[in-house]
């Protein structure tokens, strides 16, 4: 029974017969090809650059009395009278030091700051990306092993040390999340979770109708032991078997609950029964996990939503990193645990998988000399079983109670919007980006006539262990934007969003180039906190407690583009309790939306968003004609 104790050990899993030893890494990155010690370590702005961001970025926000307090504020902080902070950067500085730049100065508060989180994980940390359909794989057993097989063959690359180095344009990014994208949990613990990555796993875990089947997949020389087609037989029988079985406690439920509770749970679990703990430790080192599912979505705002949580939060296990969903009509995609990893790379991984299938063509396509040889027609899957005493199904229920009133407060729509995409922006000369984010600004303001804090991510992966920056899209360009929009003539119109989204381009210039206000702000802030605990008497920066930073950071709009060929749509929970959260999607001639709020306020903001994106798109052609034809009459 492993209940991993050491900071590093080998575990024994069993699969079937098969005994297999797996290597936990706790935090670490399991595949040091990885680093690439050619590539840049993510700056450390100075105070200054940040403070004066800081103070840019949050002022729309503020009145003018508002403003001129958080003015002084800063001051006292710049000032540093008694060099505290002046020390906190110091102390950063040193952090980074001592790691001999090897990482990101802010990947030890990031992922503290995502593993203390005690709340729900589904809605509110991870993020569904739902996959476009492929005619090739229309039923759930095929594009199931379809997925499988793709997944798994990108998996050995990274084993194998032959998955391409990733580019964007010509500037090399970090791969290391790969390292953490596979075979890759974050388990419960009290306070702060555990994040473990595992080297050496040689299988994948299905769930179908609350039970966890276990199948071995790769061979002790990384080579796939079985065919597409082999897999398409175990999917699609064990579908036809699991409909004759009784149903069973969804034991998955209890990862959608709080944090603590769950880690409470689960040590319980595994004291009750060996056979409980040696089931928890196979599902934290598989591969990845394949749920299959018996609803067919009617709509896509209904595929997004199950694939979100399930309406019931079953038959998922929200602490796997990629767990594969697919329904009876091929419709599949993947619910992510954000720990580890964010949506580029997966949407890397997403992509590769719809291509190669794309690419195989019709079923059957794949050569029997990509597998090893195998004498099995049907692959040999195995049941993970528990036994649960009284009090462990009352913790079933009491999480799946949890899940039911989280899900009731969820609202979900998609805005498929196909008018125009990127290309009908760009023939405008405008970032497609900057053109939808101030689209979000327009509708929003329509909807509750208030400027909000807005939230966009930034990838910063040509940083070693870059991950995100943000992208804070309100500037006061945006709020003149926003203001004058209503009255103002076409011509005003186009040259008051040119100005907006040329301010937000350049913003998100800073901020890909390391040199946001979010990430050292916070990473300040929680040096500053911990010495507020060790230190009696400790007087915190005033910058840190004021209400502006809370309502800046305090994100009413969290935004994030994940747009590629591969995707239909992604979304994720608003941040905040009156907020929305946005994933959208840009298309050549199409935008994909997907908008969730806890306030109803999703439906009626994705009908202003159509509104207002016709009526920008309009206000261009018509001041672009204008002024063609005042240019011909000059002639």
């Amino acid at each position: 029974m492993s209940v991993y104790t050491t900071r590093s050990e080998h575990l024994e899993v069993h699969i079937g017969d098969v005994k297999c030893s797996v290597r936990v890494h706790h935090h670490k990155q399991p595949f040091a090809w990885l680093e690439n010690s050619g590539i840049p370590s993510l700056p450390v702005p100075t105070l200054q650059a940040t403070c004066d961001r800081y103070l840019k970025a949050v002022a729309p926000l503020l009145s003018a009395d508002e403003k001129k307090y958080t003015e002084s504020v800063i001051g006292e902080f710049l000032r540093d009278e008694n060099q505290e902070s002046s020390s906190l950067q110091r102390e950063l500085v040193d952090l980074v030091a001592q790691e001999n730049d090897s990482k990101s100065y802010v990947e030890g508060f990031w992922d503290t700051m995502y593993l203390e989180i005690r709340g729900q994980l589904p809605v509110h940390v991870n993020p569904f990306l739902m996959l476009r359909e492929d005619e090739h794989a229309c039923t759930r057993s095929r594009r199931a092993a379809r997925l499988t097989a793709c997944a798994l063959r990108f998996y050995v690359k990274v084993l194998t040390e032959e998955l391409p180095q990733d580019y964007e344009r010509r500037t090399p990014l970090c791969m290391t999340q790969y390292g953490r994208l596979f075979a890759t949990a974050r388990v419960p613990r009290a306070r702060r979770d555990l994040l473990l990555s595992f080297s050496g796993t040689r299988h994948i875990v299905v769930l179908h109708r609350d039970r966890l089947y276990a199948l071995l997949v790769l061979d002790d020389q990384h080579r796939p032991l079985y065919s597409e087609q082999q897999l398409e037989v175990v999917f699609r029988d064990l579908g036809e078997y699991a409909e004759r079985l009784p149903s069973v406690p969804s034991i998955s439920a209890l990862t959608g609950d709080e944090r603590d509770r769950w880690a409470s749970v689960r040590v319980a679990l595994q004291k009750h029964s060996e056979q409980n703990a040696d089931s928890l430790a196979v599902i934290d080192s598989a591969i990845f996990l394949v749920c299959l599912e018996d609803t067919v979505p009617s709509t896509i705002t209904e595929a997004g939503s199950l694939m979100m949580h399930n309406r019931n939060g079953q038959n998922r296990w929200f602490d796997k990193s990629v767990q594969f969903v697919i329904f009876p009509d091929g419709c599949a995609g993947i619910n992510m645990e954000h720990t580890p990893i964010d949506g580029h790379t997966l949407l890397i991984l997403m992509t590769h998988c719809y291509e190669e299938s794309i690419a195989l063509g019709k079923f059957g396509s794949q050569t029997t000399s990509e597998t090893h040889p195998t004498s099995v027609h049907r692959p040999p899957i195995t049941e993970l079983r528990f036994d649960l005493s009284p009090e462990l199904m009352h913790s079933i229920e009491t999480a799946q109670a949890a899940l039911r009133l989280l899900i009731t407060q969820v609202d979900l729509e998609f805005l498929h919007f196909t008018s125009f995409g990127k290309n009908g922006i760009v023939k405008h000369k405008m970032s497609p980006d900057g053109f939808v984010q101030m689209c979000f600004q327009l509708a929003h303001y329509r909807l509750t006539g208030t400027v909000v804090s807005t939230y966009e991510s930034a990838n910063t992966k040509q940083f070693r262990h870059g991950r995100t920056e943000t992208v804070r899209s309100v500037s006061d360009d945006s709020v003149r934007l926003c203001a004058e929009w209503k009255h103002s003539s076409s011509a005003r119109r186009s040259q008051l969003l040119r100005t907006a989204v040329q301010s937000h381009a350049a913003l998100m210039r800073q901020c890909k180039d390391g040199m946001g206000v979010d990430r050292h702000l916070y990473v300040l802030g929680w040096l500053a906190r911990q010495r507020e605990q060790r230190r009696a008497g400790y007087r915190m920066p005033r910058l840190f407690e004021d209400p502006a930073l809370q309502r800046l950071t305090a994100s009413r709009l969290s935004t994030s583009n994940c747009g590629g060929r591969a995707i239909a749509s992604f979304g994720f929970g608003a941040v905040v309790p009156d907020g929305l959260g946005i994933g959208y999607v840009i298309e050549p001639n199409e935008l994909r939306i997907t908008v969730s709020s806890f306030t109803s306020m999703a439906a009626s903001f994705c009908q202003q968003l159509r509104i207002v994106l016709d009526e920008v798109m309009h206000s261009l052609d018509t001041a672009r004609h204008t002024h063609t034809t005042q240019i011909s009459a000059k002639l």
